[in-house]
């Protein structure tokens, strides 16, 4: 019976060393979430833990677009700046090389995901 307890100990041990360390890399910027929509071609949706680029948010969809304050501020004035300025926008590693952790898709966190896009561009 005492091999169980300590089995049981153990796992309570490491089940909380796992919650502090994933605490710590959300809490650290490391890691961010990244909720997919339901579509056509995702019809479950889909919400993932992605290693966060420089300039990311915590919490992304694909539909909401991040710019930095630099990138506010410069107003395109060429086809070729224009591209220059979509291409900064874009991550450096695409988000499908990038994801850690898979989960199911949760609503509520695109939403949020949406508000503080709007609230950003205010």
């Amino acid at each position: 019976m005492t091999w169980i307890r300590r089995l049981y100990k153990l796992s309570l041990l490491l089940l909380c060393a796992w919650i502090i360390v994933t605490g710590m890399f959300f809490w650290a910027g490391i890691w961010g979430i990244f909720v997919v929509p339901r579509s056509p071609e995702k019809p479950r949706g889909a919400t993932w833990i992605v290693s966060r680029e420089e300039d990311e948010r915590f919490l992304n969809a694909p539909d909401t677009v991040f710019m930095t304050e630099e990138q506010k501020l410069v107003a395109p004035k060429s086809p070729a700046a224009a591209l220059g300025a979509e291409l900064a926008k874009k991550p450096k590693k695409p988000i499908e090389k990038r994801i850690i952790f898979k989960l199911p898709y949760w609503g509520l966190l695109l939403e949020q995901a949406k508000e503080h896009a709007a609230e950003e561009k205010k």
